[in-house]
């Protein structure tokens, strides 16, 4: 995912599928300024097939991502995040 530093930015969380995830991004979403929505200890919590959006102003750095749940980051489930 790459971003613009200091530009305000409205990300989108779809969970299409039958079980929970999560986006977890500690640093990321700390080092933000979050302008609506919320990411409490850093998360974006998501149960099955729910959507959740977050306006944010992102600082720039490279951030790690991925979903916290119990072996989904070994299944790939990690991103990275770079704010330019």
């Amino acid at each position: 995912m790459h971003l613009r530093a200091g530009q305000p930015v409205t990300l989108t969380f779809v969970n299409r599928s039958g079980t929970g995830h999560d986006f977890t991004a500690h640093t990321f979403f700390g080092s933000s300024t979050i302008t609506r929505g919320a990411a409490p200890e850093g998360e974006i919590e998501l149960g099955p097939r729910e959507t959740k959006s977050i306006t944010l102003i992102p600082r720039a750095g490279i951030y790690r991502a991925h979903c916290s749940h119990f072996f989904h980051k070994q299944l790939g489930m990690s991103d990275e995040i770079v704010v330019d």
